[in-house]
């Protein structure tokens, strides 16, 4: 694999995922990118949640929007929880269109993931 897609900061106790790509649309892109949040999950303690952050992610194809329901089992099977935040307006049209709106946990941006994520942990 390539160099990182992803740059991952911790802010409060919780990691957060930040793409670098601003097209989530191609096969390999998806799978590099799904490849190193799972890497990533593999290090992560019971109880330990994620946020992705979509800033600056312009769309995002449909085998990406499958791959966030797998990384959000997975996440889940943990004992944490996954948000997403900063999605754009095509990423959350596509988002509402495929109904995943309703399954995942989206967020206006990152403040509000944090919030949510630690006021579960009070």
């Amino acid at each position: 694999m390539g160099p990182s897609r992803l740059r991952i900061e911790v802010d409060r106790g919780v990691r957060i995922v930040r793409f670098l790509d601003r097209r989530l649309y191609d096969d390999r892109t998806v799978r590099e990118v799904t490849e190193e949040i799972l890497q990533l999950l593999a290090r992560f303690g019971p109880g330990e949640s994620l946020v992705l952050d979509f800033t600056g992610v312009q769309i995002a194809s449909s085998s990406m929007l499958a791959r966030l329901i797998l990384l959000m089992r997975r996440v889940e099977s943990l004992g944490g929880q996954l948000r997403l935040c900063e999605c754009g307006e095509s990423v959350t049209e596509a988002l509402r269109t495929t109904n995943l709106d309703r399954i995942l946990s989206v967020d206006r941006d990152r403040r509000a993931s944090l919030e949510h994520i630690t006021a579960g942990l009070r």
